[in-house]
């Protein structure tokens, strides 16, 4: 206790002599426990590779930029056409270009 007087007076001092000297003295006050989301463990996401050969309308939508219509046009494409023989065969799917192609292209794989 007699620390944290002692603290208080060399504050009150330091305060005090820095207005008569006309300095300006900014307090922050910082919180004696830490915020709780700093307590929490932060997971990382992990972001699944999705076989567009076998990958249904939910799973497709969770890539970037694929809703679900472009989601169901993946599926009818596969179903009309085939197997994907390859990743880069996606962008023959209506709306999927060379960009949203980019955008996904790490999340995507063919079996």
């Amino acid at each position: 206790m007699a620390q944290l007087n002692k603290n208080k007076n060399l504050i009150l001092i330091i305060f005090f002599l820095s207005i008569s000297l006309g300095l300006y003295i900014h307090f922050v006050r910082t919180p004696s426990v830490a915020p709780q989301s700093f307590n929490k463990k932060q997971t990382p996401v992990v972001k699944n590779i999705i076989n567009i050969n076998r990958a249904t309308k939910p799973e497709l939508q969770t890539l970037n930029g694929i809703g679900a219509v472009i989601a169901e046009r993946v599926i009818e494409y596969r179903e009309n056409n085939g197997l994907f023989k390859n990743i880069e065969d996606i962008k023959n799917v209506k709306g999927v270009g060379p960009a949203k192609y980019n955008i996904i292209k790490s999340r995507i794989k063919v079996d």
